[in-house]
């Protein structure tokens, strides 16, 4: 290779690097560029030991840089006493910077290695120098050379840096993805060789961040030593920055290069570098990268100089989002920095709070959520600093007491900090109202970031006492919010308010109803004299006002009474003086007074936080219905810490969330179970795993069930039987509550007795023993029940019995357990014959129903024979009941009520013994064909014998014969059991005697019957008695029908009772009914909202399950979809929702009817239909569907009566899904629905379709749209103006229809005045007449009014204004009135003024 002696310039600008001519300059001397890889890899090893070695002389003697341009030179006198650089260093150094991708890791380390040393020996001469000046000498610069060496290096640590981080980007990308073996593969390295060479770059850069942290701050500490008058160069100060902010990019960066990058821009800063460079270099940063913002926000925490903060909010402020993604993406970046910033420098930002909160008027919603987030850490960091401050002003009071000297300075900056914290928590207040208007942001994620600050505010303990109660109405009305994630966090803030609730621990009212009357009372007792006398002022004044008022006094009582008015008011100013007087009693009397008064205030405060709490419990139980599971548990977790502060709503709301056990989602039951033993079972906060003592849970469940209705006890044994099924609930708590049960009285004994049932559902040994069935029967159905007719033992007694089975069968006859059973069976009788009742007690009668019901249901669970008992007590209470000729209606109710639920027992009993004989004969046959398998198994294992076949044939013969014996058998059976309930339970069997009896009361026809009690107790029997037997249900079903109708507005839950009886016959005898179902479905228009609720629910159930059709009637369910009781509403919903899951979507085949139906009903509003038909169309979900529905509604264009069926029809054709086929449909069928396009709103709909058609639209398809836009244009111009010129038409005949109309009154007006002047003529011809005398020059014709003759005359001497000028060209129908038929005399007063004053008063 060819020597060359190099020269390398140094640049101009240190860019200039990367051009021309410098990346043309050769390579070093005795360098060969043109050899094999391992021996270029050796020489640029070579020129990296050179420069090592380079830089031990340059530390040692400071002798190896002579000049870095052949141009520099420096004198010995320097201070830094080099003497020139050498050019080959610098030549080989940039030579290895331009090949560093051609380096291995190793060396690619060993080179950043050489540069970072070389800038730290420079960056320690700097400091040295520095440090051993003397302090009397001049300050001198760096030589140029030393400048430019440092610079030149700096840079080439730059380069070095930015390659290896565009390096590391790169490999961040493949590993995130399933390149990188691939492409480590295909370099021919390995996973281990990459990972290494990794780890190699990252300590490299490491080590070079490390050296650009120091660089920046020799240049900006000691800036005057580089540059003149301490002004720094960009070009040089920028180098460190920018490769800071590489770094800063990628969010994978380990901690300490993070740390370093920003030390590097904070040093930057600190040193006086260009702020607006810095500041639009970290809000590029900003927007780019969403993790950024805090890290510049970090840095900001480390510098007291505010202006980059500052010019950052003003940027942020200003910043406009235009709705493209990348835009929104970047505003959500960068406002990333306000929470930020917030965090660690609150005070900065409450300066600048104003520009923050104009930016809650801008989009998009991250820009917002995140100022929202900034103004709660504001908000909640105020009083740490007053804290702080407070503390300090206090330790200046102690100093100032011991300097009795206090300077006015001092005096001024205590002046300063009040005035600073009174404005700070002006602030704070505005902040906080802002926040509170905030939580109706339009944005979701806004008003949970709003719901989220509010949170963090009461969870530190920031929130004052005054704002509790405004939180707690907001975080309350949240709960009604449309989104799931905003309702989450409401109810987490109101569980919140409750936890950091700053009254008590427990917030039960009744302590604070006590204290609020026992302040009240003092206050009441205690007042002071002036108070006294000032309620007589005011009293005075008051009388003074209503005696004037009335006029009661004279001028001597007012003036008396103003003087009393004026002593009265002097005396309470002089007592309120002798009040203010600073005496010790004075003093404490306000001491306590003050006391009292706040104590009043907080108790008030109190009760007003509970009554608020109390009132969300309405919004809570409706979100316990919530189909989002996170709704449920977080209205659990309400309840359960209600609980724990005594709330009373919690066990109210405990009871309605035990509904959720039926929830078909684990989690829900999960989560209620849990929050059962939370609030009931185990201790508070010990998330169950910590029990309460035994007496405190029997109590907690004997109250539970005590205040629970029959609804919910259902689910509250559901609860009980899976925690005594896990073992959950102790078994020494059920020997309390047996204890209970036989001691206690009242109602405590019925729920415990209730508890022991519902414990022995899931462990039936809890009553399934002799001891404790005994302790049942005096317990349950003893002397305390009989004497003190305890209805609600006897049926918890019941309950429990029916948790055994049918015990009796299995007990050995005549033992001890045997004879108890039937002790208990006897008891249960007695029960349901009344013998205990007290006929005259209407409660002591209804609480009988339940107990009867209950204890008939256990005759029928324990007994072998409940058949035969139930005769037994038919034919007790017929003989009770119609032992007097006239039974009295309560007996007769009692017997109907019992004869009824013994027929359906017996219907269910009759049942129950067929499927046992199905299931015993269906074993039967099994064994008998696995013999019989078995045996021909045997049989083919043997030798055929020549006639085995024939015993072969003879074998399956029987079997087969054996099986048809059994399946006829089997059929024989069920048909005598059908026979048995169509023909025996209610027609040839004892209670088909009472058949008549019922149906005469039911129909009453004689009026005899009129007792509400008897009319509901007879029609559910008939009812129970019509799902027996199905020829007396289609004998009886209209009546049955007629009862409901005639109860319309009577008796809500018989006609709610009836109404689910239908739901039965319906399902029992679908032919029967079937021609009655328009009257199940007339019952979703009664006015009651209950009997809606059991039709809609009844309607459900048979629909869904395909016994009742609801084509015909769907109209009258979809109408339900808008009803204001959202039960209904969701009720309906749910049915639409469950057909549509079908595979042939039923909901499809409704719609044409709903269409029909609904859009000629003239109750149904516009806005229902749409909402309705909204609803219906959403399941149209698949194309084929849309596309069939498009056709079905065209169709119906033609044949549509009225505007508004079509404006009805476009609307569906709009709300459906928009397909190719669809539009291809609309065009082809133009002509149908072209006629009414001149209607703006059936126009829109169609516009509408077009709009969402050219969203996907295909070449092919543009085209048909355009067209079919164009057609659809040109019809609605031609319609409209068809209709312009209509209306114009209508409006000019209306006009003339107007002036007919006032022509013809007009004529009837002056027809009338005709009259009055033709009478006035009359009474006036006996006055004097004058001679008519014509001129001859001046005669004219004149034609009479009435014969129309011509008579010759003097013409008139009439004014203008006379009535001749009203008529027509021969003086109209008046102008001849002032003529005579004579021609020879003229009234005179027709020529005069008194001519036309008779005319004034006629009304001419």
């Amino acid at each position: 290779m060819e020597d060359i002696s190099p020269t390398f310039t140094v640049p101009t600008a240190l860019s200039d690097l990367e051009d021309e001519p410098y990346n043309l300059l050769p390579y070093p001397n005795d360098f060969d560029e043109d050899a094999d890889d391992m021996s270029r890899a050796a020489a640029f090893d070579d020129l990296i030991n050179e420069i090592f070695i380079s830089n031990q002389k340059f530390s040692k003697n400071h002798s190896c840089l002579t000049s870095v341009s052949l141009t520099y030179s420096l004198s010995p006198s320097t201070p830094f006493g080099l003497t020139g650089p050498s050019s080959t260093r610098i030549q080989s150094l940039y030579t290895l910077v331009r090949k560093q991708g051609s380096l291995s890791a190793k060396s690619r380390g060993r080179l950043i290695q050489a540069i970072v040393e070389a800038v730290e020996i420079a960056a320690e001469q700097v400091e040295r120098e520095v440090s051993n000046r003397d302090k009397n000498a001049p300050q001198a610069m760096v030589p140029a050379h030393f400048y430019d060496y440092f610079g030149l290096h700096l840079y080439f640590l730059f380069s070095s840096m930015s390659s290896l981080e565009s390096s590391y980007k790169l490999n961040s990308l493949a590993s995130s993805g399933t390149s990188k073996s691939k492409k480590s593969t295909k370099e021919g390295t390995s996973t281990s060789d990459s990972d290494d060479s990794n780890t190699i770059d990252n300590a490299s850069q490491a080590m070079a961040m490390k050296c650009m942290s120091l660089a920046a701050s020799v240049m900006c500490t000691h800036s005057s030593k580089f540059w003149k008058l301490g002004v720094s160069d960009e070009e040089y100060v920028s180098i460190p920055t920018r490769i800071s902010y590489q770094v800063l990019e990628s969010v994978s960066r380990p901690r300490h290069m993070k740390s370093f990058a920003l030390d590097v821009i904070a040093t930057t800063i600190k040193g006086g570098g260009n702020v607006s460079t810095v500041v639009a270099a970290l809000m590029d940063l900003m927007h780019s990268f969403e993790h950024a913002s805090d890290l510049v926000a970090e840095m900001c925490k480390g510098i007291k100089d505010t202006s980059v903060m500052e010019e950052m909010l003003r940027d942020i402020s200003q910043v406009k989002c235009d709705g493209t993604k990348a835009s929104i993406t970047s505003t959500k970046n960068v406002s990333g920095f306000l929470p930020a910033i917030a965090k660690r420098r609150p005070e900065v930002l409450r300066k600048y709070v104003s520009l923050c909160v104009g930016l809650l008027e801008r989009e998009p919603y991250q820009l917002r959520s995140n100022v929202v987030v900034a103004l709660g850490i504001i908000a909640g960091a105020k009083n740490e600093e007053e804290e702080e401050e407070g503390m300090e002003k206090e330790g200046k009071e102690e100093d100032d007491e011991k300097d009795d000297g206090e300077d006015k300075e001092e005096e001024e900056e205590r002046k300063e900090e009040s005035t600073s914290l009174a404005h700070n928590a002006k602030t704070t207040s505005s902040l906080l109202d802002v926040l509170t208007l905030r939580a109706h942001d339009t944005s979701s994620f806004t008003r949970t970031a709003v719901l989220k600050s509010w949170g963090s505010l009461i969870s530190a303990g920031n929130l004052p006492l005054d704002r509790v109660h405004p939180v707690t109405v907001m975080a309350i009305d949240r709960l009604q919010d449309k989104t799931v994630m905003v309702r989450r966090n409401a109810m987490q803030l109101l569980t919140t308010c409750l936890e950091m609730n700053p009254f008590s621990s427990t917030l039960d009212p009744s302590p604070y109803e006590g204290k609020m009357k026992e302040l009240k009372e003092w206050f009441e007792g205690n007042e002071l004299e002036s108070e006294i006398k000032a309620k007589g002022v005011a009293k005075m004044q008051k009388d003074m006002e209503d005696k004037r008022d009335k006029g009661e006094e004279t001028e001597e009582d007012i003036e008396r009474r103003k003087a009393e008015l004026e002593l009265a008011i002097a005396e309470v100013e002089k007592a309120e003086q002798d009040e203010q007087e600073d005496t010790v009693e004075n003093e404490a009397r306000r001491e306590e007074r003050a006391a009292k008064m706040n104590a009043l205030e907080f108790t008030a405060k109190a009760l007003q936080f509970i009554s608020c709490l109390e009132g969300a419990n309405v919004a809570l139980e409706s979100l316990l219905m919530s189909k989002s599971t996170s709704d449920v548990v977080e209205a659990l977790r309400f309840y359960v810490r209600a609980k724990q502060f005594q709330l009373p709503c919690a066990i109210t709301g405990m009871r309605n969330a035990l509904s959720l056990m039926w929830s078909s989602e684990k989690q829900v039951q999960q989560e209620v179970l849990k929050a059962f033993v939370d609030v009931f079972v185990g201790q508070p906060g010990t998330d169950g795993k910590k029990l309460l003592e035994d007496k405190l849970i029997a109590h907690n469940l004997i109250v539970l069930v005590g205040e629970s209705t029959i609804c919910e006890q259902v689910s509250i044994e559901e609860a009980i039987s899976h925690l005594v099924r896990d073992e959950v609930i102790p078994n020494e708590v059920f020997l309390i509550l047996w204890s209970v049960s036989a001691k206690a009285t009242g109602p405590a004994r019925s729920a415990a007795m209730l508890n022991i049932a519902f414990g022995a559902s899931a462990d039936p040994s809890l009553v399934d023993s002799t001891s404790r069935l005994k302790h049942l029967q005096e317990a349950g159905f003893g002397e305390y029940v009989e004497k003190n007719r305890d209805w609600k033992t006897a049926r918890a007694a019941a309950v429990a019995l029916q948790k055994i089975g049918r015990i009796q069968e299995q007990v050995e006859k005549g033992g001890a357990k045997d004879i108890i059973i039937d002790n208990l069976i006897e008891a249960c009788k007695t029960v349901v014959r009344g013998d205990w009742i007290n006929t005259e007690d209407d409660k002591s009668t209804n609480e009988w129903f339940a107990a009867s019901e209950a204890c008939m249901d256990a005759i029928f669970t324990i007994s072998s024979t409940p058949d035969s008992h139930a005769a037994d007590i038919i034919k007790a209470m017929a003989a009770a009941t119609f032992k007097e000729e006239k039974a009295a209606p309560q007996l007769l109710s009692r017997f109907f009520f019992t004869a009824g639920h013994l027929a359906l027992k017996l219907l269910l009993y009759t049942e129950s013994i067929t499927k046992e004989l199905k299931k015993g004969n269906s074993s039967r046959t099994v064994h008998k064909q696995e013999l019989a398998d078995k045996n021909k198994r045997g049989k083919a294992k043997k030798a055929v014998a020549p006639g085995s076949s024939s015993d072969s044939d003879s074998d399956n013969n029987d079997i087969e014969a054996e099986l048809g014996v059994a399946q006829e058998q089997e059929a024989l059976t069920e048909k005598t059991m059908d026979d048995i309930a169509e023909k025996e339970i209610v027609g040839r069997g004892l209670l088909g005697v009472f058949g008549p009896l019922i149906v005469r009361v039911v129909a009453n026809e004689s009026g005899a019957y009129t007792h509400d009690l008897l009319q509901s107790c007879a029609t559910m029997a008939l009812a129970k008695f019509m799902s027996i037997s199905n020829s007396f249900c289609e004998k009886q079903l209209p009546l049955l029908l007629t009862s409901l109708s005639k109860n319309k507005s009577s008796d809500t839950t018989l006609r709610a009772n009836l109404v689910i009886a239908l739901g039965d016959l319906a399902f029992r005898f679908p032919n029967t009914f079937e021609p009655y179902t328009a009257h199940l479905y007339s019952n979703l228009a009664d006015p009651s909202p209950t009997v809606k609720r059991h039709s809609m629910s009844v309607l459900s159930h048979l629909i869904l399950n395909d016994m009742i059709k609801i084509k015909g009637n769907v109209a009258s369910v979809a109408m339900l979809i808008v009803s204001k009781d959202q039960t209904l509403s969701d009720m309906s919903k749910l049915l639409f929702n469950e057909l549509s899951k079908r595979s042939n979507n039923p909901v499809y085949n409704l719609i044409p009817d709903v269409v029909s139906l609904l859009s000629t009903d003239a109750k149904v509003s516009r806005s229902d239909f749409k909402n309705i038909m909204s609803f219906l169309l959403s399941f149209m979900t698949k194309d084929k569907l849309s596309d069939a529905l498009v056709d079905k509604l065209m169709k119906r264009f033609e044949t549509a009566a009225s505007i508004n069926v079509k404006r009805d029809l476009a609307l569906c054709l709009s709300l459906l899904k928009t397909t190719e086929k669809s539009v291809k449909t609309l065009n082809d069928g133009f002509k149908v629905y072209k006629d009414c396009l001149f209607d703006s709103e059936i126009f829109g709909h169609f516009a509408a379709i077009l709009k969402k058609g050219k969203s996907f639209a295909s070449p092919n398809l543009k085209q048909t749209l355009e067209e079919l836009e164009r057609k659809m244009n040109e019809e609605n111009s031609h319609g409209m103006s068809n209709v312009n010129a209509a209306e114009k038409a209508e409006r000019a005949k209306m006009r003339a229809a107007k002036r007919i109309k006032n022509q013809q009154e007009r004529k009837k007006v002056l027809k009338a005045k005709k009259a009055q002047l033709e009478d006035l003529e009359e009474e006036e011809e006996e006055e004097d007449y004058i001679e008519y005398k014509p001129e001859k020059k001046d005669r004219r014709t004149v034609r009479e009014s009435e014969g129309g003759e011509s008579v010759e005359g003097e013409d008139n001497e009439v004014e203008e204004d006379d009535i001749f000028q009203g008529g027509d060209e021969n003086g109209g129908a008046l102008g001849n009135l002032g003529k005579t038929t004579e021609g020879k005399k003229i009234n005179k007063g027709y020529g005069g003024t008194g001519g036309r004053s008779r005319k004034k008063r006629l009304g001419y």
